[in-house]
């Protein structure tokens, strides 16, 4: 069961340094003065960002905070800094490079390169694997079912793979629906390695990194190697006095590589990301395969391709990714009608580097961009209409629930718990956030994300056990898919989720025989036809009804 990581999505407060390394910078200096005046919240003894812009043939790197804060060691733009998911789309090229070879084929089965895989009826492929549509459950969802959540062991690849060969079942069929999974990428890297004969790190070094000029750019392979450059990765520390460390060492401890694990340098992204672009060192038929969509069973488009997204923002196409690893956190676009191309990277967990980026755009751009044009309600909920939707609901994932309640300081707004407002379009449609489509019913709601297809949740009656009906949920169940045992026990009148590892969570009913774990993971136990008790699933966003049976009352 995963443990919740929070941190916030904001800047970090404080003066600007006053000596901002700087390199190659041919941008004009009152633009060059605006850029850094996006930064300038960043304190000069706190851990920051680097960014690259490109546009045509000119270059501007910068940097702004500490690399190492211990000995007080500046940031520069040829500072490594890990880019996180960023590393989808280069190891997503590999693939590519290998297909150009004739070595493979986007849509050869998983299984004719990775035969310990199940076969799962209908054939995952590549394709699927890199475009998230394959339903692989998510590897670092299963560690942490397991009770060894991502940073606590040195994962490697091979871990990964022996993970999801255990895995019987899917999370959705292929092609029918889109999930992130970062399980696609490791495969990937897998089968680069395979149909190579070199390490996934080597083959990239020579086929990618080497010819394209990307001296400071590699993958993270070991985490005990030494990197020249590289900076150190922070997460601040909560309730911290004045007088105390207001950050904390958050770095990579695992050796898994291909859905991450990339080190590089702010002017070497924007360099990548200008050369995704437009045909050069790849062909056009390259790039239009890079950067084509995927397609569901259904024919719904979806805004993902080969680890790229695609969005039109503010009347702009952006193709564009981010990332997050530890206390690393990036983001990397290319704007094709404009040329150019922008990568931020930090070394803070509570960084936001996509806002960054984007309040870079619009000094770049600036006059040549729509304003920021965030989704708003057209429609003001009476307050019949509001009430009638408030309730639980049922998640088709078997990842929980979610409730819908009436904002406590405005009654005329409805939300979901916890979670942003319902922006009303009418007496039954509203959208949250990015643009995910709520329509609402008497017996429940339909959601449709920006990615992905429509699911219907199902409104359900809340649960009230009493201490006294939680005992036909006690005993300890096992997982082959995960080798874990899970122990349910009953303390202080509730439910506790004890794993192998000594780790436990409280349990919180949700609805009949659902319970919520941590916030983010349900427990949902399965009943025979006598109606006794004889397993449950765990079930997260990225890893759905993941099977234990019960092997002690």
């Amino acid at each position: 069961m995963k443990q919740l990581r929070l941190f916030a999505p904001s800047l970090m407060a404080g003066a600007l340094l006053l000596s901002l390394p700087t390199r190659g910078s041919d941008f004009p200096p009152a633009l060059v003065a605006k850029i850094d005046n996006v930064f300038a919240q960043i304190q000069a003894d706190a851990p920051g960002c680097t960014v690259g812009v490109r546009q045509g043939n000119q270059l501007m790197a910068r940097a702004y905070g500490l690399a190492d804060i211990e000995r007080e060691v500046k940031l520069t733009p040829d500072s490594v800094i890990e880019a996180g998911s960023v590393a989808k789309q280069f190891t997503a090229a590999a693939i590519l490079l290998l297909a150009r070879d004739n070595k493979l084929s986007l849509d050869d089965p998983v299984r004719k390169y990775v035969p310990e895989l199940p076969d799962y009826g209908s054939p995952v492929t590549i394709r699927h694997a890199l475009q998230h549509t394959a339903g692989l459950r998510d590897w670092g969802s299963l560690v942490a079912m397991e009770g060894w959540p991502r940073g606590e062991r040195n994962f490697t690849n091979t871990h990964a793979v022996a993970l999801l060969a255990r895995q019987k079942e899917l999370n959705f069929p292929p092609g029918s629906n889109w999930s992130y999974s970062n399980s696609g990428y490791i495969l990937a890297s897998e089968i680069i390695a395979r149909v190579s004969g070199m390490s996934f790190a080597r083959f990239s070094e020579e086929r990618l990194f080497k010819p394209l000029g990307l001296t400071n750019t590699r993958w993270r392979d070991d985490p005990n190697h030494v990197v020249k450059n590289r900076a150190l990765a922070y997460a601040p520390v909560r309730g911290a006095s004045q007088s105390a460390a207001k950050f904390r060492l958050d770095m990579p401890n695992e050796s898994v590589i291909g859905a991450g694990g990339l080190l590089t340098t702010a002017a070497d992204l924007s360099k990548w990301r200008q050369l995704l672009g437009a045909p050069g060192f790849f062909d056009e038929a390259f790039l239009k395969e890079m950067q084509r969509r995927a397609t569901l069973a259904d024919g719904t488009e979806v805004s993902y391709s080969l680890g790229l997204e695609h969005n039109n923002l503010r009347n702009t196409p952006a193709i564009h990714h981010g990332g997050a690893t530890a206390g690393y956190r990036s983001h990397a676009s290319i704007y094709p009608a404009h040329g150019v191309a922008i990568a931020v990277l930090c070394n803070a967990a509570n960084a936001a580097p996509g806002t960054l980026l984007q309040r870079v755009l619009s000094t770049v751009l600036e006059g040549k961009i729509d304003p920021p044009n965030a989704l708003k309600a057209t429609h003001t909920w009476t307050a019949q209409e509001r009430n009638a939707f408030v309730g639980l609901y049922k998640e088709p994932k078997g990842t929980g629930a979610r409730r819908l309640v009436i904002d406590a300081r405005d009654p005329t707004i409805l939300r979901v718990e916890g979670g942003p407002p319902l922006l009303a379009q009418s007496p039954t449609l509203a959208f949250i956030g990015e643009g995910t489509r709520f329509e609402l019913t008497a017996k429940g709601m339909r959601i449709t994300p920006p990615r992905g297809a429509s699911l219907d949740w199902e409104r359900v009656m809340p649960a009230k056990p009493r201490s006294d009906d939680l005992k036909e949920y006690v005993g300890t169940f096992f997982s082959e898919e995960l080798r874990a045992s899970i122990s349910i026990v009953l303390a202080e009148g509730g439910l506790i989720a004890q794993q192998d590892t000594g780790t436990r969570i409280p349990l919180t009913p949700l609805y009949r025989d659902a319970f919520d774990a941590a916030g983010r993971v349900a427990i949902t136990f399965m009943r025979a036809a006598d109606g006794k008790v004889t397993g449950l699933l765990v079930g997260e966003d990225r890893a759905w009804r993941v099977r234990a049976q019960k092997v002690v009352n």
